[in-house]
């Protein structure tokens, strides 16, 4: 439809035949709009008829940043080597401009399978670390490597309070049964997590202490940290992450916390079911 419209379009590490590349998991899963050289979006929304309201009811809550000034380019500069992947076309970006738009310190972090190293796996694990309060996670998916419970782990062992939003009904049920699985350690150690009612929550927030945010499009589990083609947004400015962390207050006044009492009265089918679909979390 876009190409008939004279809209270029092209899809991204397609199959072909001539010559061979197939690649079954590799897929972008950023979210890039840049217009006009000076503003950008970017955050965890689809383009889709489901993130549109339709009768007065929304299918998918999520959350998405509006991006202007300098840091807008970072997000032009990975949609433009994108594009050269696909297609091996240079595109040129719009002049740049001097024009200060905010106090916001904001840095653009692109991860994906084609790079020597597992970019916002390594980075999540070390701002973890390096957590001295809190320690805020909203995701719809939440399989993270061992890397991360590690860390997480070692954050609750220090005094950090974390927590964890995940969606009370997820739209892919055996990713649910997974996390099922794995939540109970974390629970057992002091993290709170918490269920948030539908509409199926999309969104994608990581906020750690009072200063710092990381957004984007990327989940918490090995997909998205190893196989994907993702990007984030990391904001360092004490007056965003404040209004973030009012955002995930209101969103938790409505939300159903989870206990390791609830996991541990599953019955054992349940256990069996949720045990066996995360063996597969690597993949799923």
């Amino acid at each position: 439809i876009l190409r008939r419209h004279g809209v270029p379009a092209t899809g991204f590490l397609s199959p072909r035949i001539l010559p061979p590349e197939i690649h079954l998991n590799l897929r972008n899963h950023r979210k890039i709009l840049f217009v006009d050289g000076h503003t950008a979006f970017t955050g965890g929304m689809n383009i889709s008829e489901r993130n549109v309201r339709r009768n007065g009811h929304l299918a998918i809550t999520d959350i998405h940043f509006r991006i202007q000034g300098p840091a807008a380019r970072q997000l032009g500069h990975a949609f433009v080597q994108d594009w050269f992947l696909a297609t091996q076309e240079h595109l040129p970006l719009p002049p740049a401009t001097a024009d200060m738009v905010g106090d916001s310190v904001c840095r653009a972090v692109a991860s994906g399978p084609d790079q020597t190293m597992d970019v916002l796996l390594e980075l999540w694990a070390g701002l973890i670390c390096a957590a001295r309060k809190h320690i805020r996670i909203m995701t719809p998916y939440f399989l993270p490597p061992r890397e991360i419970f590690g860390a997480l782990h070692a954050a609750r062992l220090r005094g950090v309070d974390v927590e964890v939003f995940l969606p009370a009904h997820c739209n892919i049920p055996f990713v649910a049964w997974a996390t099922s699985h794995v939540l109970e350690g974390l629970l057992r150690r002091g993290v709170q997590c918490y269920h948030v009612p539908d509409p199926f929550c999309h969104a994608k927030l990581f906020l750690v202490d009072d200063d710092y945010a990381h957004v984007g499009s990327a989940n918490w589990d090995c997909r998205s940290l190893a196989l994907n083609f993702e990007l984030g947004l990391e904001i360092f400015d004490p007056e965003i992450c404040a209004r973030l962390h009012r955002q995930l207050d209101t969103v938790r006044r409505g939300c159903q916390r989870v206990t390791a009492e609830d996991l541990r009265s599953r019955p054992l089918p349940i256990c069996m079911r949720d045990a066996f679909f995360w063996l597969f979390g690597p993949y799923l």
